[in-house]
């Protein structure tokens, strides 16, 4: 990635080889592929507690080398017996592991009937192998509740051709009081 120089061998009709060095321009993600594909990481606890409240981190992973282009949606259902949140102005989640990094402010949220729908801001992309975060606060309402989160990705979000991988679910669990 960057400029370099690249060595160049000419031969010419009489076996007269000759190297010159030209400048070689290297984009990253330029025609390349995207695959976008959701992951909750690290780790959380899905046994609630009535009234507990807790953050799922969601990872929007790219597996392949390209970077996005154009809108990157992902929609989040809501869950019977749970009240999901997606906080705007957060950039860490608690988890497990402590304090975890969020990218809450590079998403914009609509709130619809049946679940939050999330779009990366305007100019936000996810380059190649990378990955863009949020977080969604679930509160435990009703005890013996059971169900899922579920993370799925727009098929064609930041211009990707496979969307085999769009949708992921984690379990989430209320014990009774």
């Amino acid at each position: 990635i960057g400029t370099h120089l690249e060595d160049l061998i000419a031969i010419d009709s009489n076996n007269n080889m000759d190297t010159i060095q030209c400048p070689v321009e290297v984009v990253p993600g330029t025609n390349c592929p995207v695959n976008l594909t959701p992951n909750f990481f690290p780790p959380q606890a899905a046994i609630f507690d009535v009234g507990d409240t807790k953050d799922f981190v969601i990872q929007v992973d790219n597996t392949l080398t390209g970077t996005t282009q154009g809108i990157i949606q992902v929609f989040i259902p809501y869950q019977v017996g749970f009240t999901f949140e997606f906080i705007d102005s957060a950039t860490t989640a608690s988890t497990l592991f402590g304090p975890w990094p969020i990218e809450n402010t590079s998403w914009d949220k609509t709130l619809i009937p049946a679940g939050i729908l999330l779009t990366a801001k305007s100019g936000v992309t996810i380059g190649g192998l990378g990955s863009l975060t949020f977080a969604i606060q679930i509160t435990a309402d009703n005890g013996g509740s059971s169900g899922s989160i579920t993370a799925n990705i727009s098929p064609t979000a930041g211009g990707q051709t496979d969307n085999t991988d769009d949708t992921k679910s984690r379990n989430i669990e209320i014990g009774f009081p």
